[in-house]
């Protein structure tokens, strides 16, 4: 029986959740290979367990320690969501995002350096935050050739006019309030159609 490094009652409820759902393939059986899993990188990467574990909508990240220097240990159930993640953290070699150290993309494990988890926009006044967003973007906004076979903006922008139109119809047909102010969606979904010529990779 391999070590079991990350126990199944530390995963929060959502997570567990999320992964249950009919709508997530493969997320029970991710879900219960986990602490295997996280044991078998931590071995392979010669890591130790430094915190407490953090997630995502398809993945964990375990706060780790490899000769004293403090890393992250990330493991994702591989789907559409997550399948170029490490594609793009090599593009842009830590330039607005962690910086990938090692990884096996088919297995969802990345070795990344550690962010400070507790820093945390929404405690700056909103001209401060935007401005740090703003930043942020402009620094990931980097040249993809054809070749890594990423998805296209334009393409995701399309999904994002469907969803938004989708919260439309379904706060309509129930009678409920947008858990945002109506404009602010009406804006998005306009800015979205404005963005669907030729200036954009498709």
């Amino acid at each position: 029986m391999p070590y079991r490094d990350l126990h199944v009652s530390e995963l929060p409820e959502r997570l567990v959740r999320e992964m249950q759902r009919r709508e997530r393939p493969g997320g029970r059986a991710w879900l219960e290979a986990l602490p295997d899993t996280a044991a078998r990188w931590m071995a392979h990467w010669d890591l130790e367990r430094d915190g407490t574990v953090r997630h995502g909508h398809c993945g964990v990240v375990l706060p780790v320690r490899r000769g004293g220097e403090p890393l992250a240990l990330k493991l994702t159930l591989v789907d559409a969501w997550s399948a170029h993640e490490t594609h793009a953290l090599r593009l842009w070699e830590g330039n607005g995002a962690a910086r990938l150290l090692d990884a096996d993309p088919e297995a969802g494990a990345l070795l990344l350096e550690r962010l400070d988890p507790d820093r945390d926009l929404r405690t700056l006044p909103i001209r401060e935050a935007l401005h740090v967003a703003g930043d942020l973007l402009a620094r990931l906004h980097v040249e993809v050739g054809p070749d890594l076979g990423l998805p296209r903006f334009a393409l995701e922008l399309d999904d994002l006019s469907d969803e938004i139109a989708r919260a439309h119809r379904r706060s309509d047909h129930r009678g409920e309030s947008l858990p945002f102010d109506r404009r602010v969606s009406e804006r998005a979904l306009a800015w979205v159609k404005s963005q669907s010529g030729d200036g954009w990779p498709r």
